[in-house]
């Protein structure tokens, strides 16, 4: 779709390094990190694009 309609528009992808061992339970401190840097990551590039 991003090829037919905005073929110029940057694209990415996220790099999440590992949060839990095999067995383990999640931490919640290592996921609110996570997801706060993700959040951060995407409210700064919307405000690079044009629309």
């Amino acid at each position: 779709m991003r090829n037919e309609l905005r073929p110029k528009l940057f694209t990415g992808h996220f790099h999440i390094s590992k949060i839990q061992g095999k067995g383990l339970d999640l931490n919640p401190i290592e996921i609110k990190t996570v997801v706060n840097v993700v959040k951060q990551t995407l409210l700064e590039g919307i405000k690079g694009i044009q629309l």
